[in-house]
């Protein structure tokens, strides 16, 4: 089945009446749940080349949200939480952890949690799948406090199978990031516009049906521009960025 699907350079915004007297009256906070509000709707990418100690701080500097990459040894992660939990004791609440799927990802939950951390992110390639949804499960069932996000997927129905396994966020985009292969080596993804627009749909179904559990949006990839950045935010609550940093 073939239909058409939209990039961020395929769509503009068309500009409105604005009552605003300046663009610095702009409140750009985001509120999640689980008592989580960040200053800023964007985040760094979770990998390896863009993640490490320094950006953290940073982040955390702007009260922003940080996920540290699951490509480092966990001792390597517990020492960066420990070094910027001893220098601040909110640390938690703005720098998360990221895990996979394999036996030993459960272990390192349990330790993380048993640590202190808040916010974990289950993170695999293709999220639209049994062993991603059973992780989130785990987590979610055994560590109700902690804000669990997911990932990553590119249709409504990805997303909705893993916020009904227990995800608060989800995050949305394969193949769109600038150094991610997933498209020339496998052939799957959907344009990071399209996929966001059928992901925002699922999440207004799930607002017209009065579903309790309020749940979130992370756009994941294809920000060539700032402006792509804008474009994203109308469809998720938060902006997930490599190239541009």
């Amino acid at each position: 089945m073939f239909r058409k699907t939209y990039t961020f350079d395929d769509v503009l915004i068309v500009p409105g009446l604005s009552t605003l007297g300046s663009r610095s009256e702009v409140d750009l906070s985001v509120t999640l749940s689980k008592g989580l509000k960040f200053n800023i709707p964007i985040t760094p990418a979770n990998m390896k080349t863009v993640v490490n100690e320094k950006v953290a701080r940073e982040f955390y500097a702007l009260k922003g949200l940080c996920l540290l990459h699951r490509f480092m040894p966990i001792g390597e992660q517990i020492e960066i939480l420990a070094n910027i939990k001893n220098d601040h004791a909110d640390a938690f609440n703005y720098i998360g952890v990221s895990v996979g799927i394999k036996t030993d990802d459960y272990d390192n939950v349990d330790r993380f949690v048993a640590l202190g951390v808040k916010i974990i992110c289950v993170d695999v390639a293709h999220g639209h799948s049994s062993g991603c949804a059973n992780m989130v499960y785990y987590i979610a069932q055994k560590h109700p406090k902690v804000f669990v996000i997911a990932g990553n997927v590119a249709t409504g129905k990805g997303t909705e199978y893993l916020w009904n396994s227990g995800a608060d966020a989800v995050k949305v985009g394969v193949g769109g990031g600038s150094i991610c292969a997933t498209r020339t080596e496998t052939g799957c993804g959907v344009p990071q516009f399209s996929a966001l627009m059928d992901v925002y749909e699922c999440w207004e179904e799930k607002l017209s049906m009065s579903v309790s559990a309020i749940k979130f949006i992370i756009a994941d990839g294809g920000c060539s521009k700032v402006g792509d950045i804008v474009k994203s935010l109308c469809f998720s609550d938060m902006v997930m960025c490599g190239n541009l940093f």
